[in-house]
């Protein structure tokens, strides 16, 4: 746990958790590591589930991999999420 955790900086800090592996996300889909990619952006989407652009990645990813009822899902739901 976190020393004095509790109000204030929680949304802060739960963005940038949902952030970092979003990036790595990015990175290894850019690669062609998509499997790794797609861990990545369900982790983000855990950390923050109302980030449409986590839903977005993930269900490109899933797209390339084959997936499309998950493709559909994960882009429906980035849909739904925006403002």
């Amino acid at each position: 746990g976190r020393a004095g955790g509790g109000q204030g900086g929680e949304g802060a800090a739960s963005e940038v958790r949902g952030f970092e592996p979003g990036a790595r996300g990015a990175s290894r889909a850019r690669v062609g590591l998509l499997q790794a990619a797609e861990g990545d952006f369900g982790q983000t989407i855990r950390l923050q589930p109302d980030f449409a652009h986590g839903h977005y990645e993930r269900g490109v990813v899933r797209s390339q991999l084959g997936d499309v009822a998950g493709a559909i899902e994960d882009l429906t739901q980035a849909v739904q999420l925006l403002p």
